[in-house]
């Protein structure tokens, strides 16, 4: 630089002393405020950057992606580094404390494109924005980490349900004699159904349980017991798979058809139809997982249990369905159990019927009263279990551990049966090995 200024400004000089600094590329002048002036306009002048040409130093790379998604990656990229770069002039700035405003040359732009098919990135531009795209893209282009989430929804419900009461009545032509009848609805078809299908019109007001009556002359004495025990045990356990922020959907049920509406007159003319939604109805699990650095999943999960209560009903009108639904966000560790959720419900109800006055008669107000009690106690839960998978290895151990629990399963011994077993052969089938 202080060569050049020689030059420039002849052998006649300025009368100045101009000096460089190497290490830190710095130019020294000493000499008046007019020579001083005059060196600094024709440095500013000097210190420019060269102007490349682009076409020559153009060049074009193509990187094959081993786990990222082309487009994803390359939109990336290009907004990072698409753009042209600012010029600084460290001489100027060290003279006088700013950089001026240099006119610029025309920019290297850097083209990123996606190749769908061959999951590649096409890279056209010079060797050093190659250089740091092909940087970046190795910094994404990294192996996914999976999430296999494990929901355990564990439902314990109990019923139990009494009824004594005795009835007095006085009638003409009461049948003489006594007769002594049970009748129950989950036995079966219930007695009061076989009397009314033989042509029998008072066995439709039967009722369930045991029922004496006796009569005579014009006197009739009815009593009805029961005693109704109901229990349920409800365990279901869905497990999905998917990649680390990305949302996954489990559905295991059935696809049930529901009336929203009914028409009978179109305009002028009678067309009736009948509109029907169809709904999911069963197990419905969707979650969002999201894993930090140090192995904590974030999970965005709803979960919903449904069930048909009436699930005959004519023309699909007046289903209704049992619903436990969660919605809810959670963070757990890696392997880690957490709890959505619970409900516990514990309902009693007792009924009691008397005739005012002889109902509280000792001894024979057994004769003028009725009761009834129910009791109703529902557990429900549901758990979560995520579990990141960040190697093939541990791909291959979960698997290995589902396929054994298959193969546990279809060997445990079948419930009891009252009829002749007979051996089920089941296909062959082998998985790597596991089944």
């Amino acid at each position: 630089m202080a060569q050049a200024m020689t030059e420039v400004l002849g052998s006649s000089g300025t009368g100045a002393k101009i000096s460089v600094d190497g290490a830190s590329n710095i130019l020294l002048v000493r000499g008046t405020d007019r020579d001083i002036s005059q060196i600094r306009d024709l440095a500013r002048d000097l210190d420019v950057a060269p102007r490349p040409n682009p076409q020559e130093q153009k060049r074009t790379h193509l990187y094959a992606l081993k786990f990222g998604d082309a487009e994803v990656v390359a939109e990336i990229v290009a907004n990072t580094l698409q753009g042209g770069a600012d010029i600084v002039n460290p001489v100027a700035e060290a003279v006088e404390g700013e950089a001026p405003e240099l006119p610029a040359g025309p920019p290297t732009e850097i083209s990123i494109e996606p190749s769908t098919e061959t999951n590649s990135i096409v890279i056209r531009g010079t060797a050093i924005q190659i250089q740091e795209a092909t940087s970046l893209i190795a910094a994404l282009d990294q192996r996914p980490r999976q999430v296999m989430i494990e929901a355990a929804i564990v439902e314990v419900s109990g019923e139990v349900a009494e009824r004594l009461g005795v009835q007095l009545g006085l009638a003409e032509n009461i049948p003489n004699g006594a007769f002594a009848v049970s009748s129950f609805r989950n036995g079966g078809t219930p007695l009061a159904s076989l009397l009314s299908a033989l042509g029998v019109s008072e066995a439709s007001g039967l009722a369930s349980g045991l029922t004496l009556g006796a009569g005579i002359d014009s006197f009739g004495i009815i009593v009805q017991a029961l005693s109704q025990s109901t229990r349920a045990n409800l365990l279901s356990t869905p497990s999905i798979t998917t990649t680390d922020n990305k949302p996954a959907t489990i559905v295991v049920g059935q696809n049930v058809p529901f009336r929203t509406g009914t028409f009978t007159i179109d305009g002028n003319a009678a067309t009736p139809f009948t509109t029907i939604e169809r709904r999911d109805v069963g197990i419905t699990m969707q979650v969002l997982p999201r894993v930090t650095s140090n192995g904590v999943v974030r999970l965005d999960i709803s979960q919903e249990v449904s069930s048909l209560v009436n699930a005959n009903v004519e023309g699909a009108a007046d289903l209704v369905t049992n619903r436990r639904v969660i919605e809810t966000t959670v963070q757990a560790q890696d392997g880690g159990t957490v709890v959505l959720g619970g409900l516990i419900t514990d309902d009693s109800q007792a009924i009691a019927g008397k005739v005012p006055g002889l109902g509280d008669a000792p001894l024979i107000g057994g004769l003028f009263r009725s009761r009834g009690k129910d009791k109703t106690r529902r557990t429900l839960f549901v758990f979560m279990r995520p579990t990141v998978i960040d190697s093939q290895r541990k791909a291959n151990a979960i698997a290995q551990r589902q396929f054994q629990r298959v193969r546990r399963a279809d060997a445990a011994e079948p419930p009891r049966s009252l009829l002749k077993e007979r051996k089920v052969e089941r296909l062959p089938l082998e998985i790597n090995g596991l089944y």
